[in-house]
């Protein structure tokens, strides 16, 4: 584990040793309907050149007896290309005195920016080493599941959370005019932080 993950665990214990002491019961803001946006960095080595893609959603939850929220939601990830995530979102609170959560998203992934022409070697990667073009690719979205733990940071009129979870995604480039597939796997620590509406 290098030592941007082991300084991410750090953070995210932090608050959870500190506001785990109290007794009380977990009161969340918005007691049916919640809007929660997350904006982070999707962190770790991977078969892709880019190093830590940009990684920003918005879900819109349903609150059950205030520990288990269900719905969907969306965003913009820049992993080289923006990919769009459309995905169900599951997040459960085991302990109604502990400010911490487990979630989990599951869906797939659209490329808005598919198309790649002209061919020039150095600004297209595949893996982590340059891959000549001699014709146009479209690049496709695929699978993502991310599943991990997050903190609840609670204040008066506000509140926020951290995240760190296991990203895994699939994406896939189609050459045109044959059959060639060049498949890539992105597995990454997703480290977030979420504002609850």
């Amino acid at each position: 584990m290098n030592k941007i993950q082991l300084l991410l665990l750090l953070i995210l214990a932090i608050p959870f040793f500190s506001l785990s002491q109290n007794n009380g019961e977990l009161k969340v803001k918005g007691t049916d309907f919640n809007i929660v946006f997350d904006a982070g960095l999707l962190l770790g080595h991977s078969e892709s050149y880019y190093p830590a893609p940009f990684s920003s959603n918005i879900s819109f939850l349903k609150n059950f007896n205030n520990r288990f929220w269900i719905g969907g939601g969306s965003g913009a990830e820049i992993i080289g290309k923006t990919f769009v995530p459309i995905y169900a979102d599951a997040r459960y609170v085991p302990f109604s005195s502990k400010p911490f959560f487990l979630y989990n998203k599951l869906g797939w992934t659209v490329c808005t920016n598919k198309n790649y022409s002209d061919g020039n070697e150095n600004d297209y990667y595949y893996r982590t080493y340059p891959h000549p073009l001699d014709e146009s690719i479209t690049t496709r979205g695929g699978l993502l599941n991310e599943t991990g733990v997050g903190v609840f940071m609670r204040k008066a009129d506000w509140r926020t959370s951290l995240s760190i979870g296991f990203r895994y995604q699939k994406t896939s480039d189609h050459q045109k005019n044959t059959t060639k597939v060049y498949e890539n796997t992105f597995s990454r620590v997703a480290f977030r932080l979420g504002f609850w509406f």
